[in-house]
């Protein structure tokens, strides 16, 4: 028997849905609805595959997050970190190839497929399938290995569901590096008269913000990534968002004081619960922010109130 029909009779017994592969692609016809024991009748589809794919979405009550960005893409590093940061621990997994990340396996909760192809990312759910262990990756150098926990070992109804938040977040940069890769440097100029980019620096920090805010980062850390962000997103431009001198809400020619003041508003407009339970947070509730301006020593300290009733700078 074709140790790949093996592991396929395993899966089914589950009540997952699979196909012959070769290469990647489906060995059999109408694959998409294939169900049930009926795919191991196909003797030789399974003499000739080289590998097994699990047939995703509804039918198997599975998706794939499938992030195809090689570990050393320098222009995408800061989109997988930021992913990172947003997964869950990781419960069950796969990879094929050594420079590419994990392609994760989450519970069907009625996702569509969907593609972020600015940033080598996609959903795989209904209509679609993932080559899976111990298939042989094409080329014939390596196999698909399983990360995290086999699917053959854990009963599928305990894989963990995908986080909204972390869709949120691919489109948000999805979008973001879709804008920038189809602008020029001039298009994407903040200017003082603008007091924003062309492409959004307003916007696309706004979502930043909140993706972080419901995720349960403390304020500094958020204030921290819009600043890296600004910097990325205006590094050609005449001023960078936090210094925009046409924005009157902006009063101190220090970004970080400004981004501070930014984010407060953010978390007074859209507080989250979850910050309830957040020491830092609380504490910082009951005493404020203070910070002085270091570009002028006679300002008076600069003190910022962030409560669920008021946000104040006196």
């Amino acid at each position: 028997m074709s140790v790949f029909k093996e592991h396929a009779e395993s899966l089914i017994e589950k009540g997952l849905s699979v196909t012959p592969v070769i290469d990647k692609r489906p060995y059999v016809k109408d694959w998409q609805n294939l169900h049930g024991e009926s795919v191991l009748e196909n003797a030789q589809a399974w003499e000739k595959a080289n590998g097994l794919g699990l047939i995703l979405g509804e039918i198997s009550g599975i998706i794939c997050l499938d992030i195809d960005i090689k570990n050393n893409n320098e222009r995408l590093k800061e989109v997988l970190e930021g992913l990172n940061k947003l997964l869950p621990p990781l419960y069950c997994g796969l990879i094929g190839s050594p420079v590419k990340p994990i392609a994760r396996l989450f519970k069907f909760n009625g996702e569509r497929s969907e593609k972020f192809r600015s940033i080598d990312v996609e959903l795989l759910s209904n209509g679609n399938q993932k080559v899976i262990p111990p298939s042989v990756y094409p080329g014939g150098l390596t196999k698909y290995v399983w990360r995290g926990k086999s699917l053959y070992e854990i009963d599928p109804d305990d894989l963990p569901e995908l986080p909204e938040i972390v869709l949120e977040y691919l489109r948000q940069e999805n979008e973001r590096f879709r804008n920038d890769s189809g602008s020029s440097p001039k298009d994407l100029a903040l200017t003082p008269e603008k007091g924003r980019s062309n492409h959004g620096s307003h916007n696309n920090i706004s979502k930043r913000a909140l993706t972080l805010l419901h995720a349960g980062w403390d304020f500094q850390n958020i204030v921290d990534d819009v600043l890296d962000m600004d910097k990325r997103i205006n590094k050609d431009a005449d001023s960078l968002y936090f210094l925009c001198p046409s924005r009157h809400d902006f009063r101190t020619k220090n970004a970080r004081v400004n981004a501070m003041k930014f984010v407060g508003e953010l978390i007074y407009r859209n507080v989250d619960k979850r910050y309830d339970n957040n020491d830092f947070f609380k504490k910082e509730l009951a005493n404020g922010f203070t910070w002085r301006d270091p570009d002028n020593e006679k300002a008076r300290p600069i003190r910022q109130h962030i409560s669920r009733k008021h946000f104040l700078l006196p």
